[in-house]
C-alpha cells in the first residue's frame, strides 16, 4: 500500500516575486435585522480582518465597501487606503429594511466601471 501525503506530489511550485493585483467588493448587510441580532461590531471587526488579510496598493489589493438595506450605498469605491475602507465599514449602523440586490447590483456596478482586468503571472 502506498503512503498517502498530505500535499500533492505534482504541484508546481510557487511563483516567486509575482503579485497581481486584486480588486475585491465587500457587500455588507446593513438592515435593522443585523442591529436586531446584535452583530454589527461583529460585522465590521470581521471585515477589517478580511481586509487586513492582503496588502494594499494600486499594484496589489484595493476593496470597494457597498453597504444595503432598503437601497445600497456605496461607502467607497476601490480603494487602496486602509483607513478608507476601514472608516466605510465603520458607518455600518444596522437599520432599515433588507435589500440584498440592491447590494449585488451597485457591487457589479463598481467593477464593470473601476476593476481592473484579470492577469495572471
Amino acid at each position: 500500500m502506498a503512503e498517502q501525503s498530505d500535499s500533492p506530489r505534482n504541484s508546481p511550485p510557487p511563483v516567486m516575486g509575482c503579485t497581481v493585483p486584486i480588486d475585491f467588493i465587500l457587500v455588507l448587510d446593513d438592515s435593522g435585522s443585523v442591529s436586531n441580532s446584535g452583530s454589527v461590531e461583529k460585522m465590521k471587526s470581521f471585515a477589517k480582518a478580511i481586509v487586513s488579510g492582503f496588502d494594499l496598493g494600486e499594484d496589489v489589493g484595493r476593496f470597494a465597501v457597498v453597504t444595503f438595506e432598503m437601497d445600497a450605498t456605496l461607502r467607497t469605491g476601490l480603494s487602496a487606503d486602509p483607513n478608507t475602507i476601514n472608516n466605510a465599514i465603520d458607518r455600518l449602523t444596522g437599520s432599515g429594511w433588507t435589500s440584498v440586490s440592491d447590494g449585488l447590483e451597485m457591487a457589479q456596478q463598481e467593477f464593470d466601471q473601476r476593476a481592473r482586468p484579470a492577469i495572471a503571472c
